[in-house]
């Protein structure tokens, strides 16, 4: 099993730290997750882009509730009991047996966002292979404004 966390980015620094809640509009409940959907993937057993057979672990509904600078870190826990070898847990619920960190993504306001792009060969490769991965297969870029036309649309809204 893999479980998926937030880092948050200093870009002066390009220092990261852990990005749990952010404010929230509702006042009930001034505080939310930052990173919303699933945070845990099992094991889809395919093959690659080389035909060779490996382990992926999906998460195909994630978003973020803040624009910024993030990464995501990874966990994989084995659940179970220890295999010959390998050192029982303290702790109830697995053992961490490795970890990887992403490099730096931008996350962008929904008035901001450049557009999606189109999904990757891997992507594509796992979803022939009934993997529940979305696919996309034509780019979609948000239309270019101008800043008066920005205003405009702006000014009329209100």
């Amino acid at each position: 099993m893999v479980h998926v966390s937030l880092r948050k980015v200093d870009p002066a620094t390009n220092q990261h730290s852990d990005a749990v809640l952010t404010e929230s509009n509702d006042p009930a409940f001034p505080w939310t997750r930052m990173l919303e959907g699933r945070l845990v993937a099992s094991a889809n057993v395919a093959r690659d882009l080389d035909g060779s057979k490996a382990c992926f672990f999906v998460f195909t509904d994630l978003s973020i509730r803040q624009e910024g600078q993030f990464r995501l870190l990874f966990k994989l826990f084995v659940i179970g009991p220890p295999a010959a070898g390998m050192p029982a847990s303290d702790e109830g619920g697995g053992r961490l047996v490795a970890e990887a960190l992403t490099g730096p993504f931008t996350v962008y306001s929904p008035r901001r966002f450049p557009g999606m792009t189109e999904s990757t060969e891997l992507a594509k490769c796992l979803a022939r292979q009934g993997i529940q991965v979305p696919i996309r297969n034509d780019v979609r870029r948000r239309p270019e404004q101008s800043d008066s036309t920005s205003t405009l649309n702006e000014d009329q809204r209100t």
